[in-house]
């Protein structure tokens, strides 16, 4: 059975390529407008990312449970922080903070391939 890696990713820079080729099946976390925020509250206040709080009460709630683990990517402040409460409070056997640049030069660019690099490293 192959297992999934969920990633939380509101900019498309999760490379999802790298993900099958791991042989592990990409699985994007979107939000659930319909559940509570009530655990999710705990940890941010309510002015916090809405997209953001609702992917985590999902996380907390328990995801599918072929999930064996999350790769947050750079985003808004908000997501970016998310990654600290998502690994002290929802289990899985494997975490990675993507930090995907929002400059698009050649340091920036030089910066997320290494970044890539070490996900694939990660993954293997």
């Amino acid at each position: 059975m192959a297992y999934k890696i969920g990633y939380i990713d509101p900019s498309f820079n999760t490379p999802e390529e790298l993900i099958m080729a791991a042989n592990l099946i990409p699985y994007r976390i979107f939000g659930d407008p319909t559940i509570d925020l009530m655990d999710a509250n705990k940890f941010v206040p309510p002015n916090h990312c809405f997209w953001a709080r609702n992917c985590l009460q999902r996380g907390l709630n328990g995801l599918d449970k072929e999930i064996k683990g999350i790769i947050i990517t750079h985003a808004c402040d908000c997501s970016n922080r998310e990654y600290d409460i998502w690994f002290e409070h929802v289990s899985y056997d494997f975490y990675y903070y993507l930090n995907a640049p929002l400059k698009r030069d050649k340091i920036s660019l030089k910066f997320f391939i290494n970044d890539i690099k070490e996900l694939k490293f990660q993954l293997e």
